[in-house]
C-alpha cells in the first residue's frame, strides 16, 4: 500500500447550548473553520473540521498558501461543555511532527459553545501545546441523504507524485465504488443524523500488494456540487479530498 498521500486543498477554506441547574453535555457536531497557532512551525494555519453526531472528528490543516499540512482524527465525548481526547495525527509529505515522525499521537482539549465555536489546545506527544479556535459553519445545517450525494466524483490534482487521482461513485443506497490508480475502492456511507450535513464512510482500498480498511467523514456542498471527504486507516495512511461531482 502507498504511504501518506498529500494534496492541496485549494478552495476548501471559505467562508454549539444551554445549561440548567444540572449542566448537560454539549452538542459538538458541526462543520468548523478556524485557525491553529502552531508553536512548532511558528505560524498560524487554517483549520477545517468535521464532527459527526457520533463524536468522530477530523481536523485538516493547511498553510496560508492552501497547502495541505496534515490531519488529525479523534473522538469528542463532551463532559459538560468541555472535552479531552487522544488523537492520531498524520503529517503530509514534506512536513513532520516535533519528534521527526510523519505520524504521532497526542492530546486535544476544548470548550464547546454549541453551533458557535470550539476553543482549545492540541499537543502532539513530546511537542509544545498549540491553541486553536474554530467557528461553526452554516453548511452543517443542510440535510443529508444518500440521494443528495449520489453520483460520480473525481479528484486528480495532488501535491505528491504518489497521488494518481481518485474516482468515486456514491449510489442512491449509500454504497461506494471506485478506483485510485490501479487500486480498487469499495465501501459504504452512513447518515448519523439526517438533519445535518456530515456523513460517515467506510472504505476498503485493494491494490496488488494488499488491501487496507479506512474510516472517515464527508460533507456535501450543494452550491459547489462537491464532496469533501477525509479518512484514515488509524495507522499510517490518511487522505483528504475536495471532489467535484462529474456531470
Amino acid at each position: 500500500m502507498k504511504k501518506l498521500l498529500a494534496i492541496t486543498l485549494t478552495a476548501l477554506i471559505a467562508a454549539c447550548g444551554g445549561a440548567g441547574s444540572e449542566e448537560k453535555n454539549a452538542y459538538a457536531g458541526g462543520i468548523f473553520v478556524g485557525t491553529l497557532a502552531n508553536q512548532v512551525a511558528g505560524a498560524n494555519e487554517s483549520v477545517y473540521a468535521l464532527v459527526s453526531d457520533t463524536g468522530l472528528a477530523y481536523t485538516v490543516n493547511t498553510t496560508s498558501a492552501g497547502t495541505f499540512k496534515g490531519l488529525s482524527k479523534f473522538t469528542i465525548k463532551p463532559e459538560g461543555k468541555g472535552f479531552n481526547s487522544r488523537f492520531i495525527g498524520y503529517a503530509s509529505e514534506g512536513f513532520e511532527f516535533s519528534n521527526g515522525s510523519n505520524v504521532s499521537g497526542g492530546s486535544i482539549s476544548g470548550i464547546i459553545d454549541e453551533r458557535v465555536e470550539i476553543v482549545g489546545s492540541i499537543q502532539a506527544d513530546g511537542g509544545p501545546s498549540s491553541s486553536y479556535i474554530v467557528r461553526y459553519n452554516e453548511l452543517h445545517k443542510a440535510p443529508s441523504s444518500f440521494a443528495m450525494i449520489s453520483g460520480n466524483y473525481t479528484h486528480n490534482t495532488c501535491a505528491s507524485t504518489q497521488c494518481d487521482g481518485i474516482n468515486l461513485n456514491f449510489s442512491s443506497s449509500g454504497q461506494i465504488s471506485g478506483n485510485n490508480g490501479n487500486c480498487s475502492i469499495s465501501g459504504n456511507t452512513a447518515i448519523p443524523n439526517a438533519n445535518v450535513n456530515v456523513y460517515e464512510i467506510g472504505l476498503t482500498i485493494s491494490c496488488s500488494d494488499g488491501s487496507d480498511s479506512f474510516r472517515g467523514l464527508a460533507s456535501y456542498d450543494a452550491a459547489r456540487s462537491s464532496l469533501f471527504i477525509v479518512y484514515d486507516n488509524n495507522l499510517d495512511i490518511a487522505r483528504a479530498e475536495l471532489m467535484p461531482k462529474r456531470q
